[in-house]
């Protein structure tokens, strides 16, 4: 006997059509939200969304509102805004500075005096300071140094557990070129 699709599996799969037609009509929306407050617009999207939640439900001559809500899709407006929020939010993370190359800027020769300079006396923030290098890469290695694990000292200063391993390695200790002295 062949299979028979249930209402579920059908509805599954229209919502899916349902999301990739939302994601189109959505695609660049914080650039053009402003036109929504255009009615003309709005009919148009609206007109659109009512057909797929028509789809969606499989049913016929339902209010737009009726049918948004049997599907279970808000209406457009809604989901524009949300669009322009989460963009908008995502806006106040940090930023990338334009025309700014993040290299390091320290070598190892640099990393090796700051660590004596630290274990001579000299405070981490005037190390980091003086020699270019992070704070949180120097408080690392120290934490390393004493005897924390590299796992847990990567979670604890925020750097990645396999920069602090290279740093850390005999790879990162250039070998010097020329006759030994």
């Amino acid at each position: 006997m062949a299979h028979r699709y249930t209402n579920q599996e059908y509805l599954d799969k229209r919502r899916i059509l349902a999301s990739v037609v939302h994601s189109q009509l959505l695609y660049g929306a914080p650039a053009w939200h402003t036109a929504v407050d255009s009615k003309r617009l709005v009919q148009r999207l609206s007109r659109v969304q009512r057909k797929v939640n028509i789809r969606v439900c499989s049913a016929c001559r339902t209010s737009a509102e009726g049918v948004a809500v049997i599907a279970g899709i808000p209406p457009i407006e809604l989901q524009v805004k949300e669009r322009v929020e989460s963009f908008l939010f995502s806006k106040n993370m940090p930023k990338v500075k334009k025309d700014y190359k993040y290299t390091k800027t320290y070598n190892e020769e640099e990393l090796a005096k700051a660590i004596e300079a630290i274990n001579n006396g000299m405070p981490k923030k005037q190390a980091a300071e003086k020699f270019k290098i992070p704070r949180q890469t120097l408080q690392a290695i120290e934490a390393i140094n004493n005897g924390m694990p590299k796992k847990q000292a990567a979670e604890k200063f925020k750097i990645p557990r396999q920069t602090l391993q290279y740093r850390l390695s005999e790879k990162f200790k250039k070998p010097t070129h020329g006759p030994a002295t």
